[in-house]
């Protein structure tokens, strides 16, 4: 088994409705580095944040490589 490790980014904003749109635009961004998966994209309250709402799908990316 291939360990894998996560970095958490925080970034953020003080409009709820628009921390979906500006997670998507981040994750879209970042698609500039060959290890990001914005599939895996997560919002959450800055004081709540082990309770995380999901902004895309888990989905792998199309032409990303299994690990």
């Amino acid at each position: 088994m291939t360990q894998r490790y996560v970095i958490h980014l925080p970034i953020v904003a003080n409009d709820l409705p628009a921390v979906p749109r500006l997670a998507l635009v981040v994750g879209r961004w970042l698609l500039v580095l060959p290890h990001t998966e914005p599939g895996g994209t997560t919002v959450s309250a800055e004081d709540g944040q082990n309770l995380r709402h999901w902004v895309s799908c888990d989905a792998p990316m199309p032409g990303r490589p299994d690990e």
